[in-house]
């Protein structure tokens, strides 16, 4: 016979059994709450024991322009807050007419600069550091790119770059001229093509000879095929090229270019009507220009190129 507790506490156990099957008793020792097929769920306030991984950041390096060389590259991952050690030119980038002068932020250089070694602090984004390039200022009678010397500033003389884009000419040195070599094509008159005066022209006349005349021995082409100081670009001056590189470099108190005190040549055929005969040059003696019959020997030959 059951007695009334017995009774009571029958009813006690039935609600739980009720309770546990509806999956609603806790008290998994790691926060988790049980379903009603007993399958573990995720505490909407727990971790579950799992750490977050903490949002990582690049650094790039951009060459900006740069003719040759390669950037450096950062294979590291940073955390906002970690200091960035800044690299240097370690590939050796190159940019004509410019040096390299640091890395920027911004890349038209306007952002923060930094050399090498200098630290900044990583943010929350990824960093990109473009190339400061500083424009080298060439002076007349000083060493170009090319190892020979500036005779001529475009911009300085003209307030402007040359409508090709250069500004300044640049005289090979002495020991890449030539002695006894013919203008070429004595008896050929190679026409108005090669017989312009100005300056920026001699390049434009070079090819002209070049392309007439062919292959030889001969002024215009020894300087279209020079090669020296890592630039193939050379050419013959034109008579008012080769005019400024006698007064710009030769015809000052403290003589540069190492010049003979003979006649130059340049690219400019006469345009007279015996044209198949005479090309001007320039006499480094006295600063005469005249013509000299292309087969003269006595005439000597110097490179120029333009930047």
């Amino acid at each position: 016979m059951q007695t009334r507790r017995t009774k009571r506490w029958r009813a006690i156990a039935a609600v739980f059994i009720v309770i546990a099957g509806l999956g609603l008793v806790s008290g998994c020792p790691d926060g988790t709450l049980l379903d009603r097929g007993g399958e573990v769920q995720d505490d909407p306030n727990g971790t579950n024991g799992e750490t977050e991984e903490p949002e990582t950041y690049t650094v790039t390096y951009d060459g900006t322009g740069a003719d040759s060389g390669t950037v450096p590259v950062d294979p590291n991952s940073y955390e906002s807050g970690e200091e960035v050690s800044v690299a240097g030119n370690t590939g050796g980038l190159e940019r004509e007419g410019f040096a390299f002068a640091g890395w920027n932020t911004q890349a038209d250089g306007t952002g923060t600069t930094y050399g090498e070694g200098d630290a900044f602090t990583m943010g929350t984004a990824d960093v990109t550091l473009y190339v400061r390039w500083d424009e080298i200022q060439y002076q007349i009678g000083g060493v170009g790119p090319a190892g020979g010397f500036i005779f001529y500033d475009h911009l300085d003389d003209q307030g402007s770059l040359h409508p090709d884009g250069w500004r300044y000419l640049e005289a090979a040195p002495v020991g890449t001229e030539w002695t006894e070599k013919l203008w070429g094509g004595h008896g050929t008159a190679i026409g108005p093509a090669a017989q312009e005066i100005a300056i920026g022209s001699g390049a434009a006349n070079t090819a002209a000879i070049v392309n007439a005349l062919g292959a030889g021995d001969y002024a215009a082409r020894l300087c279209a095929d020079l090669e020296y100081g890592g630039y193939d670009d050379w050419f013959l001056p034109s008579k008012n090229e080769v005019e400024a590189m006698y007064e710009n470099l030769h015809d000052r108190p403290d003589p540069i270019g190492g010049f003979a005190s003979k006649a130059y040549w340049s690219s400019s055929e006469d345009s007279g009507a015996n044209s198949e005969v005479p090309a001007w040059g320039q006499n480094f003696t006295n600063g005469y220009q005249g013509t000299y019959n292309k087969s003269n020997s006595e005439v000597i030959t110097r490179a120029i190129r333009a930047f």
